[in-house]
């Protein structure tokens, strides 16, 4: 028992450096695109945000497309060869806007990074199906702390270093981060994966990977929640900054924006911790409704909040919740998908993300359009009030995972 503790422990915390290495690589470019654009000869600020958004959809558009296929050919394939295989795409693909010399180009790099370079459901899919469950949740919540850490440093770096640098330079850095970031897990990790018998040719297979998966009503269930959840935290995240505006005009707002996200992400980590170390005491549904409800909760004084300084404080009182519905929402994906479909759930579950990312966001800024800043996050409340609700009523309260397919069973057996 011991020895499958270090090895499962060893392959988490890898794993968890692999993804804090390569998601502050990310994060050094991907808050500055926008200003990448006006680089690549875009003018008007019009044009910038309409390319800025063409951008987000692309990459959203081309990793909700193939974030389940990566998925199903991790559960055929291995899933270690399938982050390999991120990690590694994404080493070419991140440095390539640097070589760009237009805005057509660079949406078509965009769109290759949204195809290959998806690393976050592939690690999800490896630490779920190398971790006992017992400790799934400690697992998922570890790895939703090394997301938030570099998801504050990512940025506060790569201001600095485009500043330094130039953007094309960094986009150079942020490349040999994601490739580091393999090179340590292809020598670090080592996955004790059995190949499942393929009775059926490659494409027939990998597709019926993925209906099985889907066709599964726990595992569909836990990825329209990990929608809901990404989505209700994606829907009023470009709204910030607007608001830090609207309270203090004179402020310019980039810098107390940046403080108002750093109290979320640094509150969130402790969610985050929490939830891993409370996930096998009071299991991952409950963990989930609550969060969710005292996450619509804070979504209160967010709304009300009359100074910046309010503004970020309540943006950490919110980062205590929210913090911790990612992770217990993970778990419950996890726990409710088949041993042998966890890459296929986290690939269907990523295609949901990168859906939300896409739209959510667009939502918000139709909300605050409409009915002013501060609805949108009133809106939110009551928004997050539901979801937790109907996650207490239809996610399958369970502790163990959902045990091997029959047809899997059939193939490893035959």
């Amino acid at each position: 028992m011991q020895v499958r503790l270090a090895s499962w422990k060893k392959t988490l915390y890898i794993v968890w450096l692999t993804q804090f290495i390569a998601i502050s690589g990310g994060g050094l470019v991907f808050p500055f695109l926008p200003l990448y654009i006006k680089e690549l000869g875009v003018e008007s600020t019009s044009s910038q945000a309409l390319y800025a958004g063409l951008s987000n959809m692309t990459f959203g558009i081309a990793m909700f497309v193939f974030s389940p296929i990566w998925g199903a050919l991790a559960d055929r394939y291995g899933r270690k060869k399938m982050l390999l295989r991120s990690y590694f795409a994404a080493t070419i693909i991140m440095t390539m806007p640097a070589f760009v010399t237009n805005v057509e180009q660079f949406l078509g790099v965009r769109l290759l990074q949204g195809a290959f370079t998806g690393t976050v459901p592939a690690a999800a899919s490896l630490i779920a199906a190398s971790t006992p469950p017992e400790h799934v949740a400690y697992a998922m919540g570890l790895l939703q702390v090394a997301l938030s850490i570099a998801g504050t440093a990512g940025p506060l770096i790569g201001g600095f270093l485009a500043d330094a640098v130039g953007l094309k330079a960094s986009f150079i850095v942020c490349g040999a981060a994601f490739g580091f970031g393999g090179l340590l897990l292809l020598f670090g990790v080592k996955e004790d994966f059995v190949r499942p018998a393929i009775v059926r040719g490659p494409w027939e297979g990998f597709v019926a990977d993925i209906k099985e998966a889907a066709s599964s009503r726990s595992v569909m269930t836990m990825v329209g929640f990990l929608f809901l959840v990404n989505g209700s935290l994606a829907f009023a995240r470009p709204i910030i900054p607007l608001f830090v505006d609207l309270l203090d005009p004179a402020s310019g707002g980039i810098k107390e924006s940046g403080y108002a996200f750093a109290a979320l992400a640094v509150t969130s980590i402790f969610a985050a911790l929490a939830v891993g170390n409370l996930g096998s005491r009071f299991g991952p549904k409950k963990l989930l409704v609550i969060t969710l409800a005292g996450a619509s909760l804070a979504y209160m004084p967010v709304a009300t909040a009359g100074s910046i300084a309010m503004l970020i404080f309540a943006m950490g009182v919110l980062g205590l919740f929210s913090g911790g519905s990612v992770p217990a929402a993970n778990a419950l994906l996890s726990i409710n998908s088949p041993s042998d479909k966890q890459g296929s759930a986290f690939g269907l579950a990523g295609s949901g993300n990168a859906l939300a990312m896409a739209i959510m966001p667009l939502l918000g800024g139709l909300v605050a359009a409409s009915l002013g800043i501060r609805a949108v996050f009133l809106v939110l409340g009551v928004m997050t009030l539901v979801i937790s609700a109907l996650a207490a009523v239809l996610v399958p309260d369970r502790r163990q995972p959902q045990p091997i397919t029959a047809a899997a069973a059939d193939l490893t057996s035959g």
